[in-house]
């Protein structure tokens, strides 16, 4: 990507690349290329958008055990038996894993569907290495019940050797022959300090001495078998440890491809929250693609953005009918700023990147971007600062169509002022022949007149103060812009006699394009005066537009309210009426159930007398 250097776009990429937690997404992202197709862009915005609202509510999952995957992984793949510090990697990779998989749980777009459907479950993995390991990557003693047997006898032997040493060393006949008072190990079995020439005293096994001979380290013999026992135990120990790392990585080893996919879905994840994450600092937006037109509202340039200065946007926009800006004005007044950022919005979005742009900005979908931009000389290739101009210009001049755009600082500006007038005329009416996009920037004074309605081309300018010289950095599209030589070199100071002797020496026809320079300046400051007049009311609109948009959020939560509780009076008001059917209903029944009983006699005496009739 040197060829895009001179844009700043190495800068925006290292930018990126700071918020991968992953050295191969870092890497990946100091490489990152066009995408083949306009379909891949908006797939790409779409998934970055997905990931801005994953770091909008707080989440960031971290790639950081990617950086140890390789040595790991390669060893599983010849099915070798892995240490247990490559264990503890493997677990540091199944909780990555796990941590994206919840992560992306929190939100619900396809980027996240997407990802969660295609990624691992670690669960399994992690269940089998946490039974073997603890945390910290020691082997876990009741790993096996073979092992936790082996342990806990281990532990009971030590116990007994300590022990019967413990009394040896406090039996009064042993005083003379330890050198201390104390027990110790030699070779993984357990001995006692004797005082040398003293240990033929002493039934048992020389294990060594020490550096200064004084002492002689001896295995009583009647710990002696006890001692064999734990020897022979930590050997069984050291078998069973071989023989579940030995399964552990077999089992591990059946997943070797899907631990392969979940790198690669890892990987790409550390690369498109990085690029969130810059789009985020950036206030960025994703952009339309359009086959004829170049929209881009309150473009700004990204580096200028992330400074934390005040930054100012401008709005630029070309057509198939004005397919050619030619950017004018005064040294330092931004000319190149802008040629850069539309540049870059351009890069980035053929990149699959958000633009720093409002929302509705639109871009062709560009198959070619070609940049002239600061001094492309090259000695090993004997090419002047002009000829590897010259050189890029016939470049360009073999791009055609509006999915092409050339961007071009200073267009023959390192030559003679009318050699390189006429050249520029010439490269610039073969740009519009082509039918590209281009940008060109220039201080030649004869390039900014003479283009007629029916050209392609847009003169457009920097705003200035004309009293102050100071540039205001606002694009003021449909007028050329004045260099401001004669007005700088007084500004900077320098003598008034060799300003006006300057302009003596001016051709005449220098002097009337001055002349109508002068009659465009002042229509550019009635426009100048218009636009802060539209700014102003555009402000007051959009104060009055929050302000009533406010009021009618208010006016909502009332009427919410008022709804709420005329709702909560209605049912209180049935509840109540229900209570009285209830009520009414209860004593009626009560009514019934009194006659009833008032008349049971009656019929009960009836019903005797019929029986004693009968």
């Amino acid at each position: 990507m040197q060829e895009f250097a001179a844009l700043d776009w190495s800068e925006i990429l290292q930018k990126m690349s700071a918020s991968a937690t992953s050295t191969g997404a870092k890497d990946r992202i100091h490489q990152l290329a066009p995408l083949a197709s306009q379909q891949e862009a908006e797939k790409s915005f779409s998934d970055i958008q997905s990931a801005m609202h994953l770091i909008g509510l707080g989440l960031r999952p971290f790639m950081e055990s990617l950086d140890f995957f390789a040595p790991w992984h390669s060893r599983l793949k010849k099915n070798a038996l892995l240490k247990t510090l490559e264990i503890k990697d493997v677990r540091f990779f199944c909780l990555e894993v796990l941590a994206l998989r919840e992560a992306l749980f929190r939100v619900d777009n396809l980027w996240s569907q997407e990802v969660h459907q295609s990624l691992l479950d670690p669960s399994e993995p992690l269940s089998a290495i946490d039974q073997i390991l603890t945390p910290q990557g020691d082997i876990r003693s009741d790993a096996s019940e073979k092992l936790y047997g082996l342990f806990t006898e281990k532990e009971k032997l030590a116990r007994e050797v300590q022990h019967q040493l413990d009394k040896l060393v406090k039996a009064h006949k042993m005083e003379n022959l330890l050198q201390d008072k104390y027990v110790t190990t030699r070779e993984g079995r357990w001995v006692l300090p004797i005082r040398s020439g003293m240990q033929h005293q002493m039934p048992g096994v020389i294990h060594g001495s020490s550096q200064t001979k004084q002492t002689v380290f001896m295995e009583p013999e009647t710990i002696v078998p006890t001692n064999n026992r734990l020897r022979q135990i930590e050997v069984d120990i050291e078998d069973e440890i071989e023989h579940l790392l030995t399964e552990l990585s077999h089992e591990l080893a059946g997943r070797n491809s899907e631990f392969e996919q979940a790198r690669q879905i890892l990987e790409n994840c550390d690369i498109i929250l990085a690029q969130a994450q810059l789009c985020l600092k950036l206030d960025a937006q994703a952009c339309e693609f359009s086959e004829n037109k170049i929209e881009l509202i309150e473009l700004r340039h990204p580096l200028l953005q992330l400074s934390g200065k005040e930054v100012i946007s401008n709005s630029v926009t070309l057509n198939s009918e004005k397919s050619i800006l030619l950017l004018s004005g005064p040294n330092a007044g931004g000319k190149t700023v802008l040629l850069k950022s539309i540049g870059l919005a351009a890069q980035m979005a053929r990149c699959g990147l958000l633009i720093c742009a409002s929302e509705g900005s639109q871009l062709p979908f560009f198959k070619d971007l070609l940049i002239g931009i600061g001094d492309a000389q090259s000695v090993d290739h004997e090419l002047s600062t002009f000829a590897a101009h010259m050189k890029l210009l016939s470049q360009a001049t073999e791009l055609k169509g509006l999915h092409s755009m050339v961007l071009i600082d200073e267009i023959c500006g390192s030559t003679d002022p009318e050699e390189g007038s006429a050249l520029a005329r010439s490269f610039i009416e073969s740009f519009a022949q082509q039918g590209v996009f281009a940008v060109i920037t220039s201080h030649l004074g004869p390039l900014k007149s003479g283009w007629t309605a029916t050209d392609p081309i847009l003169n457009g300018s920097m705003e200035y103060n004309r009293s102050t010289g100071r540039p205001s950095y606002q694009f003021m599209p449909g007028f050329p812009g004045d260099s401001l030589a004669l007005q700088t070199a007084k500004r900077v100071g320098v003598k008034v006699s060799i300003v006006d002797r300057a302009t003596d020496l001016l051709s005449p026809a220098t002097r009337d394009r001055l002349e109508k320079l002068e009659q465009i300046e002042q229509l550019r400051s009635d426009v100048m005066k218009l636009q802060d007049q539209w700014r102003q009311e555009n402000k007051k609109a959009q104060q009055l537009k929050s302000k009533y948009e406010a009021k009618l959020n208010e006016f909502d939560k009332e009427k919410q309210a008022w709804l709420e509780k005329t709702v909560r009076k209605a049912e209180k008001k049935v509840d109540e009426e229900m209570q009285k059917v209830k009520a009414a209903d209860t004593l009626t029944k009560h009514r019934q159930l009194q006659e009833i009983k008032f008349q049971l006699p009656e019929i009960i005496k009836a019903k005797n007398i019929d029986r004693g009739l009968g």
